[in-house]
Order: structure tokens, then C-alpha cells, then sequence
């Protein structure tokens, strides 16, 4: 395939909700919800399992999720359900 090696697909929802002004979370109107995970993997096209297994090893890395989370991405269940007001 050769296209893409990696990527982080927030754009699609950043633009999905680039002109809203207000946002009802569901759960803050009784709503039951869950958190949902963004999940990496390596397909059988990749040239470089080896590479491709060590990046994914780095994503949970201590480095890799502090700047995740000065991204805004929660890096923990308990982090989600917390500000969800439920932890």
C-alpha cells in the first residue's frame, strides 16, 4: 500500500465540530455512556513489523502519553470517568 505509516485522526472530529458553539455531553443528561479508546495496530502490508511494533510500544509510553495529554487526550479509563463525573 504504501501510503500512510502512521496517523492521528482527531482532524475528522476536530472538523466534524468546527462551528459548534455549545456541546451537550451525553451523560450530563442521564445518558449512559462509556468511554471509547482510539486503538493502534500493525497490518499485514507494513515493511517493518519490527518498527511498526516499537511504535506502537512507545505510544503507551510515560513520554509519549504526557504529550498526548497536553494534546487533550485522556490517557487513562480513570481520567475519561473522571471528567465524566464519574470517578
Amino acid at each position: 500500500m504504501g501510503a500512510v505509516d502512521a496517523a492521528f485522526v482527531w482532524s475528522n472530529f476536530a472538523l466534524q465540530f468546527a462551528n459548534t458553539s455549545r456541546i451537550i455531553y451525553p451523560w450530563s443528561c442521564g445518558y449512559e455512556t462509556k468511554p471509547f479508546y482510539f486503538v493502534g495496530y500493525v497490518t499485514s502490508y507494513t515493511n517493518n513489523t519490527k518498527a511498526a511494533l516499537k511504535f506502537l510500544q512507545y505510544l503507551n509510553s510515560p513520554e509519549a502519553l504526557g504529550e498526548l495529554k497536553k494534546l487533550g487526550y485522556f490517557t487513562s479509563v480513570e481520567e475519561a470517568y473522571k471528567f465524566m463525573g464519574k470517578g
